[in-house]
């Protein structure tokens, strides 16, 4: 089974000016054990410089080791959003890590931006022991002061396909997390389908820099919509919360839900027409398949941004090959602050597409991102035939067996104690 995994690093852009190395507060744990036939892995965002004709790069950093990851840099150098991929990094994350992504300015007095910060995985593996991680991204960096559950941002959100999975399964959520002095951090997720916490879902640190933190295992539930919650366990202090995700893991699956590509929305753009809204994706079926089925979901998430009436029509668009991805249309009205999600068939097209989304607005209105998942089965080989029993006569040694005992009783079928003819099944 060919598989692509993508974990968005960075939803929003990422501005500086600064010639040197900046790291923003973003992180994402890795583990290369967790996935099996490991071909590519990459580094993609999208990039532009943003004033004065300036230069830069982006990177991946390994915290852990304290140094950069080799073959990581993208240059930035355009004056448009423009794609940007590094080189394969597969001989270089082998093993568990902490990694950050670095941006710095490299030529002119302007800014540098870079938006929809990702890593890319492809697998191709057929082994009964298979491994894939499939991780929904909720939120980038938020504060939460005092003791209230905050669900801030409205679009801190997802709803798994679980359903679409199987083997052996384990949902958690995790985050980096620190607490102002005397206070504690805590985070957990909110079912709100049903209006209750997840069991197990709690965590907190008493840490004054951030910490990585995970959850039990969680049982969930397909469709509903979970919600990331945060709070100080102290009604006057802060704490901070970054990079909170729910990662699902399979082993030894027929199918899986795997992210095949996310689009990010950055800005928002009103009274212009249909316009790209940021970051975009890229789509390459080639690295996919499902021998038994394979079909394509796409949930993406809205908010709107003005206090008063709006609406908005939005689309994803295939850049490649100029034209609507069909299943994708939305007419969108309300009434103030607000946020939605649309769980879209789409039709996909056979090539890789780069792919953006687009949207006509009356006034100001945001895309936040979206996740293109891949729906694959491919049934793994059924195991050996079991041996026969010894002890049972089967063929020819069964109608020998058989035709001579009926001589000896009577031409009585011999039968066990319980009644079973051993031989006529």
């Amino acid at each position: 089974m060919k598989i692509t995994q993508t974990i968005l690093f960075s939803q929003p852009y990422s501005s500086y000016n600064i010639d040197s190395w900046q790291t923003p507060n973003q992180f994402l744990w890795f583990d290369p054990a967790l996935f099996t036939g490991i071909t590519k892995i990459y580094l993609e965002c999208d990039e532009e410089w943003y004033s004065a004709e300036s230069e830069g790069q982006i990177r991946l950093y390994n915290d852990t080791a304290g140094e950069a990851v080799t073959g990581s840099e993208i240059a930035i150098g355009s004056a448009s959003w423009t794609r940007g991929r590094s080189g394969d990094l597969s001989g270089y994350l082998i093993s568990p890590m902490r990694l950050k992504f670095q941006i710095q300015r490299t030529v002119g007095a302007g800014w540098v931006e870079a938006c929809g910060v990702k890593l890319i995985i492809q697998q191709n593996t057929s082994a009964a022991n298979r491994k894939t991680l499939t991780q929904l991204y909720f939120m980038n960096f938020k504060s939460q002061y005092g003791d209230a559950w905050g669900i801030e941002p409205l679009y801190a959100f997802v709803t798994p396909k679980i359903n679409d999975y199987d083997g052996q399964v384990v949902s958690k959520i995790e985050c980096y997390m620190y607490t102002e002095a005397g206070g504690v951090a805590e985070a957990r997720l909110w079912d709100k389908t049903l209006g209750e916490v997840v069991a197990g879902s709690l965590m907190s640190t008493s840490e004054e820099s951030f910490a990585r933190v995970q959850s039990g295992a969680l049982t969930l539930i397909d469709g509903h919509e979970y919600h990331f919650q945060t709070r100080n366990q102290e009604s006057d202090k802060n704490c901070y919360f970054a990079n909170a995700y729910l990662k699902i893991t399979s082993e030894g699956f027929n199918k899986v839900a795997a992210v095949a590509c996310i689009i990010c929305g950055v800005y928002a753009v009103s009274g212009n027409g249909f316009v790209d809204q940021g970051g975009k994706g890229y789509f390459e079926p080639g690295f996919i398949d499902g021998e038994d089925s394979l079909s394509y979901k796409l949930w993406w998430i809205w908010r709107s941004q003005v206090a008063g009436a709006w609406s908005c029509n939005r689309q994803l668009y295939d850049k490649t090959n100029t034209a609507i991805i069909s299943g994708t249309e939305h007419l969108e009205e309300g009434s103030g602050y607000e946020a939605g999600a649309y769980d879209d068939d789409p039709v996909m097209p056979e090539a890789a597409a780069l792919l953006a989304f687009q949207q006509d607005a009356a006034n100001l209105q945001f895309i936040h991102q979206g996740f293109l998942y891949a729906l694959q089965r491919e049934d793994l080989p059924a195991g050996p035939s079991q041996p026969a029993d010894p002890t049972q006569p089967t063929g020819y040694h069964c109608f020998m067996s058989q035709f001579i005992r009926n001589l000896l009783v009577g031409l009585l079928p011999l039968k066990t104690p319980d009644g079973v003819n051993k031989c006529w099944d």
